[in-house]
């Protein structure tokens, strides 16, 4: 039985906001998928043949409409082929089942993988909306990276490609964005904190304290506060001996490092002037927390140390899901971050 043709599927991402001023970079990203048995090499930039991946989609097959007009905006930069420090010709080879990506940036210094996303056709407060018609790729091979590169030195020409022509189809093939002209003011958080007076080593009654967030943006807001993680691990608050003003234990508050896509419980949901209170537990018991050197009789201090918030919006939590995608993918874009500044401390002496 014949085996399946290969074929590329491609699909848009891209950050929601580009602000003009370019304080912050936006960034496209085209992921390329092959569906084949084997992995399959192309070229990926120049006019060789007319057949650069990067050029076909620059001039055939991506463009950028102003949503409320239908006017096409050029926004992707022809690469220039003489100062690419990469192979000649440049190629990108993509494996079965596997992903790759081409990024178009507005920053102003691309890194040397990048390209450009030029802004200044765009105008301020208006939404685009960018599209992937399919294309087809008149030259690849399943030889190898080395092979190809070998028989170019050899003959100053490609070897001839397999055949038909490789279909690139676009599964996401449109995605939008609005332009800003320059990056909000990032809202005021205020926060507060309050805890018994006495903390029982035993763990009887449980220390419960709570920690009240307010926002005062003028509009509801959603942020990246990760709370169900940080009650968990009460990462966001230390404990200090009242005379020294030390810490108890320097790894009391534990970072982590995550990986993976987004999770809804990530984002937090804040209307205006509406507190978002969390009751909390510190647990003496557990072998990590550091109370092992709190002393019956003596005080102590609960703090919330100044932290930050990365990264909001005013899209609601299921627009963000839309997409936020993986930790990684840079896909939330940038933001100025929420400061979190609590000047509440709580004084408790240690008990049995």
């Amino acid at each position: 039985m014949a085996s399946e043709a290969p074929r590329i599927e491609i699909r848009l991402q891209a950050n929601r906001v580009l602000y003009l001023s370019r304080e912050t970079r936006f960034s496209l990203v085209i992921l390329i998928t092959l569906n084949s048995q084997k992995p399959v090499t192309f070229v990926k930039v120049g006019n060789e043949l007319g057949m650069g991946l990067v050029n076909q989609l620059i001039t055939q097959s991506v463009e950028c409409v102003d949503a409320e007009s239908e006017e096409a905006v050029p926004v992707l930069a022809e690469p220039n082929c003489n100062e690419s420090k990469e192979e000649c010709p440049p190629l990108m080879t993509i494996y079965d089942r596997r992903s790759d990506y081409l990024t178009f940036t507005t920053a102003s210094t691309p890194r040397e993988y990048e390209f450009i996303f030029e802004t200044n056709k765009l105008q301020s407060d208006r939404i685009y909306t960018v599209i992937c018609h399919p294309l087809t790729l008149r030259w690849w091979s399943y030889d190898s990276r080395e092979d190809i590169l070998s028989y170019y030195a050899s003959h100053g020409e490609l070897p001839p490609s397999e055949t038909p022509p490789l279909p690139c189809s676009a599964t996401r093939h449109e995605i939008s964005f609005s332009t800003c002209q320059d990056l909000p003011q990032s809202p005021a958080i205020t926060v507060s904190l309050s805890a018994p007076s006495t903390f029982s080593l035993s763990n009887n009654p449980p220390f419960r304290f709570t920690t009240t967030f307010t926002s005062h943006a003028p509009q509801p807001i959603t942020a990246l506060a990760e709370r169900e993680d940080i009650k968990t691990s009460n990462k966001d608050v230390e404990v200090l001996s009242s005379e020294t003003r030390l810490p108890i234990d320097s790894d009391l508050i534990d970072d982590g490092n995550m990986s993976g896509p987004w999770r809804r419980e990530d984002f937090l949901r804040m209307e205006p002037e509406v507190p978002y209170v969390e009751s909390r537990v510190l647990d003496p018991t557990k072998a990590y927390s550091g109370f092992e050197n709190l002393r019956v009789g003596e005080e102590y201090v609960l703090r919330m140390p100044n932290s930050q918030w990365p990264w909001w919006s005013e899209d609601s939590v299921d627009e963000v899901m839309s997409y936020a995608g993986d930790r990684d993918s840079g896909q939330l874009g940038h933001m100025p971050s929420i400061e979190l500044i609590c000047h509440d401390e709580v004084r408790f002496r240690a008990v049995k």
